[in-house]
């Protein structure tokens, strides 16, 4: 399986791919560091996961999530945050996670 991690946050970006580096299953983690980062990967690489951070620079992981159902519908999304922001889940379960 290959996994994205797009998280602006470089600390929790690099625990993440280390937690799923040992993972049997996990053949690939890709990362990004912001939600443009994420599409140029998309764009190049056949993922079958895609874990993105809410808000990131340049574009946020809910811009990202709409361009994905868009472009590659196919990719599971999981979607995390450490903000409680009014909106999030109801955006996020719109674009269909």
């Amino acid at each position: 399986m290959k996994v994205l991690i797009a998280e602006d946050q470089s600390m929790l970006r690099d625990a993440m791919c280390q937690l799923l580096s040992f993972q049997p299953d996990v053949e690939t983690v890709l990362q990004a560091k912001n939600g443009a980062e994420a599409i140029q990967i998309l764009e190049k690489e056949a993922v079958d996961i895609a874990i993105l951070d809410v808000e990131m620079p340049v574009k946020t992981g809910l811009e990202v999530l709409e361009w994905i159902k868009q472009e590659v519908p196919g990719i599971k999304v999981v979607i995390v945050t450490t903000f409680k922001r009014p909106g999030y889940f109801e955006r996020a379960v719109k674009a269909g996670v």
